[in-house]
């Protein structure tokens, strides 16, 4: 969200509880350049970058955060999206389902 916004924005961060899924929700949402439709669509795919060559960080991508966090996720029975309008933001959406800690597992 930080690299959308390279002159500042705002940033929302919120985490919501749904009831009827028993899931928690992440929801990140900036107010930068947004996602083409085009980029959108391999936005989770391995090696998929949109950094030609280095940040201010002196570093480039690689294409493996967004398809390493979806994984984990993933493999955490959750779930990730994204939704983005050019000009106006990106929104990402992670889903996890709330597991009982072993300690309130046994006492039951």
């Amino acid at each position: 969200a930080r690299q959308a916004m390279p002159d500042g924005g705002n940033l929302w961060i919120r985490l919501n509880h749904d009831k009827d899924t028993n899931c928690n929700h992440l929801i990140i949402r900036d107010a930068g350049s947004g996602i083409a439709e085009e980029k959108l669509r391999k936005i989770f795919d391995p090696f998929f970058t949109t950094k030609a060559g280095p940040d201010k960080s002196g570093k480039g991508g690689t294409g493996l955060g967004l398809s390493s966090c979806k994984h984990i996720i993933e493999d955490h029975q959750g779930k990730m999206r994204v939704e983005s309008t050019v000009g106006v933001g990106t929104q990402f959406t992670i889903m996890l389902p709330v597991c009982e800690s072993s300690s309130n597992a046994d006492a039951a």
